[in-house]
């Protein structure tokens, strides 16, 4: 399979398929959710099966009116059933694009993007692997690599696909970058193992485009088991607009360097990272005190220059005693809005996606406030496995994840408070990417259809209420 192989056609207007069971809760006073009662949900009339748009709800709320916050557009599935998962999405001027990774004949992990997602373009999926992934099919040996973009970043007469490869034979994953032009094809790409050091595992994350073409790259390195939760530094690479490693550097609360994977006993980890005024600011989970084996990992941001030099961070350094909670708790996304900043995350245990080959932290909703560099709040959502936030506007967040193994919207206030939640399908799934623009919030993950999970997409209205 050639890089940036144009595939079948995805689905056109007609084939987007209606939302399947839509509900929406009235608004909610607490600002703590713990409930485990099933969603209220309608049974699609027919010409949502037919592709059209869905009518707009009319639950019976049975009191005060809910501010019905979201209207669902469209939503669609794609990929022609096979197994898929999209993890990325950028809302450009061409249309929406989607990233993520599809399984092929031989259930092996291909990048996959779907460019005109979007139901008024004509889609194009295409598919990309590593050379790597090439030489094993030739060898007959497919299984044994899988890649997966992790990212789309816009640049000029462009995108950068960022994703990474893993080799079950040693159970490696290493970091790739490919420059793709207006047409998906491939105009360079590397690897970027790290440099003069025994890394085990490195994977960019998340990651933001800088004015000179290149990148800022952020995720984790130096993870060594197989479950790939347990060990690791945060990493941050900065590279240039012809793909070539300018910098890179680690960070964990413990300041210490690591040379060989072997020497690592905690976990650290960058999920996201944002461009602020004074550089980046970023996010995930951090082990303090004693190695991750014993302790769990805690909410961690870190705020660099432009250069990467750290200028102070941020985590919530629990008491953990024989009676206390002992999951771990990682920022997944964070939104930023004047000076402070609003980071989204999960509490709970990894789940093994074996189709994907990645881990996922499945439990309840965290919420956590920063402002001037110290954590003013934070708060639970139960039930909740928090994976997007986005600022929509007159302090308001939209939220995406999964609820009762459904994807999953909710509307928070500045407060926390949840004042709108929807479960989107009457199938498992999980939102796993957000992207907001003027009002329209397109959501995308992968969710089951009969047996399978595949790769899907929705657009939100999000109505932000007047004050």
């Amino acid at each position: 399979m050639a890089n940036g192989e144009a595939g079948s056609p995805g689905p056109n207007r007609r084939q987007l398929l209606g939302l399947l069971g839509a509900g929406s809760l009235t608004a909610l006073s607490a600002a703590i959710v713990a409930t485990s009662s099933a969603l209220d949900d309608d049974e699609p009339d027919d010409d949502e099966e037919n592709g059209e748009e869905p009518p707009e709800d009319d639950d019976e709320t049975g009191g005060d009116e809910s501010p019905d916050l979201f209207s669902v557009d469209w939503d669609g599935i794609y990929g022609d059933g096979s197994t898929g998962s999209f993890i990325a999405a950028n809302l450009g001027d061409s249309g929406l694009e989607l990233g993520g990774v599809q399984l092929d004949e031989d259930d092996a992990g291909v990048g996959w993007l779907v460019d005109g997602a979007d139901p008024d373009s004509e889609t194009t999926p295409r598919t990309y692997v590593s050379e790597l992934n090439r030489s094993r099919r030739d060898l007959d040996e497919g299984y044994a690599i899988h890649d997966s973009i992790e990212l789309v970043l816009p640049v000029d007469d462009g995108r950068l696909l960022v994703g990474w490869t893993h080799d079950i034979s040693p159970d490696s994953k290493t970091a790739w970058v490919k420059r793709v032009d207006g047409e998906g094809s491939v105009e360079w790409d590397a690897e970027y193992p790290r440099p003069e050091i025994n890394s085990f595992r490195d994977v960019f994350l998340d990651g933001v485009a800088t004015a000179d073409g290149g990148a800022v790259l952020a995720g984790v390195t130096l993870g060594s088991e197989f479950v790939d939760t347990r060990h690791g530094d945060g990493w941050l690479a900065k590279i240039a607009a012809d793909g070539e490693l300018e910098w890179e550097q680690t960070y964990n609360t413990a300041d210490t360097t690591h040379t060989d994977w072997t020497e690592d006993d905690r976990h650290d980890r960058f999920t996201t990272i944002q461009r602020v005024e004074e550089g980046y600011l970023l996010a995930g989970t951090t082990t303090l005190g004693e190695d991750s084996s014993v302790a769990p990992s805690e909410p961690w941001i870190l705020a660099v220059d432009d250069d990467g030099e750290e200028r102070w961070e941020v985590y919530d350094d629990r008491e953990i005693d024989d009676d206390s909670d002992h999951r771990d708790r990682v920022i997944e996304d964070i939104a930023t809005n004047g000076d402070g900043v609003l980071a989204a995350g999960t509490v709970g245990s990894y789940e093994y996606a074996r189709s994907f080959r990645t881990n996922t932290l499945t439990g309840g909703g965290w919420l956590g406030y920063v402002e001037d560099g110290s954590l003013d709040w934070e708060q639970r959502i139960n039930g909740t496995s928090i994976r997007t936030i986005d600022y929509v506007g007159d302090g308001y967040y939209a939220l995406g994840g999964r609820r009762d193994d459904s994807a999953w919207l909710g509307v928070i206030d500045s407060d926390g408070e949840i004042v709108e939640e929807k479960r989107l399908h009457e199938a498992d799934g999980e939102v796993l990417v957000t992207t907001y623009e003027e009002g329209e919030l397109v959501v995308a993950g992968r969710r089951f259809d009969g047996a399978i999970p595949v790769g899907f997409a929705a657009g939100v209205s999000v109505d932000i209420p007047d004050d």
